[in-house]
């Protein structure tokens, strides 16, 4: 081959390589202004829906919108919209979007966790609330205190699992006994709570005088007032 007619083979091909550039980018541009006008489409569905108190709709819709958008606060919205009206699995899918923009929000990853919690998935769950445990200034066995509101307003049998789970590597923390104590009064089971409770009373750093009254055995005495002691116990540090 003649250099001339390598040139003009060299000059082909290139012109042949930005053709099909051209025509990629053209395509993909003309992709995301649909997807965008898409997005744009659910939203205004999801905002109508609520509105006329259609709130399975509005949730689908959102979740839809959230699956095909880079905005974390789109996935924020969606799960918010899903889990504040039960709609679990829209919710769950929104929730995971989320995460998977916005990798370092705690408050995506608690949503995974609860959601996970309350679809069934309880490893997966323990998995993402141990990650949550991980984060922050606190030791994980005293941030065990701050998940009992999330975890109260579950399925009692399957929080207390749950509890039990995340608190089984601290085996002679206080507040991990404490913990599980106040779920397993949740799920009925006096026995443990009160056994919990006596193994709290070892160490009660951080707990103040809050754990004795879980040590008795009067269930119902002590059940009506938990969360506030509960939130006194958490403050005396």
């Amino acid at each position: 081959m003649s250099r001339i007619s390598l040139l003009n083979h060299t000059k082909e091909v290139l012109w042949r390589l930005a053709l099909g550039v051209s025509i990629t980018l053209l395509l993909a541009s003309s992709q995301v202004f649909a997807d965008e006008a898409k997005i744009s489409e659910l939203l205004i569905e999801a905002e109508t829906a609520l509105e006329n108190n259609q709130y399975q709709e509005a949730a689908r819709a959102y979740r839809e919108a959230a699956e095909l958008s880079d905005d974390p606060e789109v996935a924020q919205q969606a799960t918010r919209i899903g889990y504040s009206y039960g709609f679990d699995e829209d919710a769950l899918r929104a929730a995971r979007r989320w995460i998977k923009l916005e990798q370092d929000n705690d408050e995506a990853l608690l949503y995974v966790a609860q959601l996970y919690l309350r679809t069934g998935s309880i490893r997966r769950s323990q998995r993402s609330f141990e990650k949550l445990l991980e984060r922050g200034q606190e030791p994980a066995d005293q941030r065990l205190l701050a998940l009992i509101p999330f975890l109260s307003r579950e399925d009692p049998e399957s929080a207390y699992d749950l509890m039990r789970r995340l608190a089984r590597p601290y085996k002679d923390s206080a507040e991990a006994h404490y913990a599980v104590a106040v779920m397993a009064l949740q799920a009925d089971d006096a026995e443990e709570a009160a056994k919990r409770a006596q193994e709290s009373v070892r160490d009660r750093t951080g707990l103040g005088q809050a754990t004795p009254i879980i040590c008795t055995r009067d269930v119902d005495e002590w059940r009506p007032g938990w969360r506030h002691r509960l939130h006194l116990a958490s403050h005396r540090r």
